[in-house]
Formats: structure tokens, C-alpha cells, sequence
């Protein structure tokens, strides 16, 4: 009995304690800032986003104007800052949404096999044999221009990595002990999935919504860019960043500061995403 006591002990004391790795804890510093910056615009500017100063634009950065003014003289800090509800809005409502659908007919198809899991995956198939941003463009021309377009678009478009990354997981586990144990107690298959199979999938799941929400961002400025995003006047990254592009002679900073923003965000999340996917992932031993 000491001797297990003791040999408990030692692998309690020998055994490494994972944590969040530095790449992580930038990342998510990163997309701490970037929130609050959402939450709270008040506090980085009083500007308004949609007052201009004709006589005022394309000004550089200066005192009156902390990163400077577009071609219509309104403040650029303020478009950014309010820009940064748009985008931010956009990558949470589309994951989530693509999450909820996909993880759902991942389990379903896993789960259930045979005619559900061939019927789910063709439409799969089917969604996956089109260039994902062609099917968002064609998705939002259907819809019309929008923030809720935009946001149905990109559910549409990435529900699919979801359901074929569940589905696989799903299919690895069933077969397990502890499904069979479940079984033998009488429970169903509705107490199966969502008790005991969902939370042993859901690891690449959180690690693949962390990713997406940069790759969802992207999009929604790709979307705006091409002006089928968010509609003009509201702030928006991708519309700031397209304007930018036709002044960069004259006005540099006005795609410059944009274009950081995005790849801020976008670099928060997948900084965040690595360290997750460290976290969770068993075979990670940190050194």
C-alpha cells in the first residue's frame, strides 16, 4: 500500500502540467485589445465615423487625426475602430453558426452511418467541389448585400470542415468501450452523443472555430473589398482597405493601417488557435 501510495505520488509530482504556450498568450492578447477596442470605442476615439471633412482628406496622420483621414476626411483611427464591431461580428456569428450545423450532422452521420452518413456527405462533396470564395460571392449576390448576408454566406460556405472533422471523430469513438457501457445500461442514443461522445470531439472542434474565425474575417473584408460585404457608410475593414488601394500614392496610410488591422486579428486568432491546439492535444509534452 505505500508502495502505490508512494509511486502515485511520484508520477503526481513527475508528471508535466500542460499549459497555454507564449504564442498563445500573444494571441490572445491580441484579441483582448481588438475586443475591448469593439466594446468600448469611446476610449481609443471621439470621432465620428461617418462625419467627414472634405477640406481634410487624405490628410496624413497628425495631432487632429491620429492615423490620418480617408478620401471623404473622416478620421480613419474611428473607422477602424467601429470597423472592428463589423468584423468581429461577422467571424463570431458565422463560426458559431457553421459549428452548430456541422458538428450536428458530423454526429449524425458518425453516429448513424449508412444512408444519413451518405446522404450528409455527398451534400458535403457537393459544397467542397466549389471554390469557397466563389460560393460566398455567389451566395451574397443570391442574398444581397449585407452584414446578415454575409454572415449566411460564410455558414454556408464553411459548415462543411465541421461535419467531415466531427463525422471522423465520431467514427473513431463510437466503437469504444465506454459507448458499449452506456449501451448496456439502457442508454439512448441521443444520451450517447451528446454525454459522452460530443465531449470527446470536441477538442479539434474549439481548435478548428479558433482558426476559422481568422479565416472568417479575411472573408469578410475579401467580401467588402469587392464591395458585396458590409454596405457602405458603415465602417468596415475590407471597404476602408479598397478605398486605400486606389489612393496609395497620395495616401498610403489609409490601406497601410487597414491592412494591420486585418492581419492583427487574423494573427491574434491563429496565434491563439496554435496554443489551443497544444493544449488540448495529448502528444503535446512541453519542455
Amino acid at each position: 500500500m505505500r508502495l502505490l501510495t508512494r509511486a502515485s505520488a511520484t508520477s503526481k509530482i513527475s508528471a508535466p502540467r500542460r499549459r497555454l504556450t507564449v504564442s498563445g498568450w500573444v494571441g490572445a492578447g491580441l484579441l483582448a485589445v481588438i475586443l475591448l477596442v469593439a466594446s468600448v470605442p469611446r476610449l481609443f476615439t471621439r470621432a465620428d465615423p461617418q462625419g467627414g471633412d472634405i477640406i481634410a482628406r487624405l490628410a496624413p496622420p497628425s495631432g487632429a487625426h491620429a492615423l490620418g483621414t480617408d478620401h471623404l476626411g473622416r478620421d480613419l483611427l474611428a473607422r477602424l475602430v467601429y470597423g472592428a464591431r463589423s468584423s468581429l461580428l461577422v467571424a463570431v456569428t458565422s463560426v458559431g453558426g457553421a459549428v452548430g450545423i456541422g458538428v450536428t450532422l458530423g454526429l449524425a452521420a458518425g453516429f448513424y452511418g449508412r444512408g444519413i452518413d451518405t446522404t450528409i456527405m455527398r451534400v458535403v462533396d457537393i459544397f467542397l467541389a466549389f471554390p469557397a470564395i466563389l460560393l460566398a460571392l455567389a451566395l451574397v449576390a443570391v442574398f444581397g448585400a449585407g452584414v446578415g448576408s454575409v454572415i449566411a454566406a460564410l455558414i454556408l460556405v464553411s459548415w462543411t470542415q465541421y461535419a467531415r472533422v466531427v463525422r471522423a471523430a465520431t467514427l473513431a469513438e463510437k466503437g469504444r468501450a465506454y459507448v458499449d457501457a452506456a449501451r448496456t445500461i439502457g442508454a439512448g442514443d441521443l444520451h450517447i452523443v451528446i454525454r459522452h461522445i460530443l465531449p470527446n470531439v470536441s477538442s479539434p472542434v474549439v481548435i478548428l472555430a479558433t482558426l476559422g474565425m481568422g479565416s472568417a474575417v479575411v472573408a469578410e473584408s475579401t467580401l467588402s473589398f469587392l464591395g458585396m460585404g458590409v454596405p457602405p457608410p458603415a465602417p468596415s475593414w475590407g471597404w476602408t482597405l479598397a478605398f486605400g488601394t486606389r489612393y496609395l500614392r497620395d495616401a498610403p496610410h489609409i490601406a497601410t493601417f487597414s491592412g494591420l488591422a486585418i492581419m492583427a486579428t487574423v494573427l491574434g486568432f491563429n496565434l491563439l488557435g496554435d496554443g489551443i491546439r497544444d493544449l488540448l492535444d495529448p502528444r503535446f509534452r512541453p519542455q
